[in-house]
This record gives structure tokens, sequence and C-alpha cells, in this order.
């Protein structure tokens, strides 16, 4: 179970909006993506996309090809991810929030990790 306290703090819509601030990409998101798209295997690799928020970077990535796969413990970022996902439902996997110890097997083998925009080999 998710700490109350990180719920209500991300159950807000805190994290949506924190990359782009007045609707543009900050510093941080740039650098994330040029550093995932530099590391990553070439698409359509597969990739787990930990504590994936609202999509941030799991749509980008799967709009370059990635299969992603999204897994998030706060509701409130899975619901954002799906309607980031829009048009293109399949394009990112959202799986239902996950609890602690109980880690779904998405993929069978994951090619790449991505956990808070950082690439985990």
């Amino acid at each position: 179970m998710i700490d109350p306290a990180i719920e209500s703090h991300y159950g807000t819509g805190y994290e949506r909006p924190r990359l782009f601030p007045g609707g543009r990409p900050s510093l941080e998101f740039v650098r994330s993506m040029e550093l995932l798209e530099r590391h990553l295997p070439s698409p359509p690799a597969r990739v787990l996309d930990v504590g994936g928020g609202p999509g941030t970077y799991a749509a980008p990535l799967a709009r370059l090809g990635y299969r992603v796969h999204l897994v998030d413990p706060v509701p409130l970022h899975v619901q954002q991810a799906r309607q980031v996902a829009g048009s293109d439902p399949a394009a990112v996997l959202l799986l239902p929030p996950v609890m602690r110890g109980s880690w779904p097997s998405p993929m069978g083998h994951r090619t790449r990790c991505c956990c808070s925009g950082r690439y985990i080999t």
C-alpha cells in the first residue's frame, strides 16, 4: 500500500505540469529525453517505465516506436497516462497501480527500464 502522504501529494495532480511549466518543456525533461534516446536500443525495444507518473516519458517514447509499459502506484497518474495515450491506447500499455511486493511481469523479458526518466539497464 502506498503511504497516504505520498498519495495525497501526487493525487493533487502536481506531477503532470511540473515538467512543462507554462506549457513548455523544462530543461529536466529535455535532457532526460536526450539521455534516454542516446542510451536506449533502437525501437521497437521494450521499456518498463517504473513510477511512470502521468506518462510524461512513456508517451513520447511510445511515439518514437518503443513498446512502453508503465507502472505507477498512484491511481491519478495511471488515469492521466491513459489520457495521454489517447488516440493510440496500444502505444502505451498501462497496468493497474501496483502494490508493494506485487510486481507484474508484463513483458517477460525486459529490454530496458526507465525510472523517473532515468535509464536503467
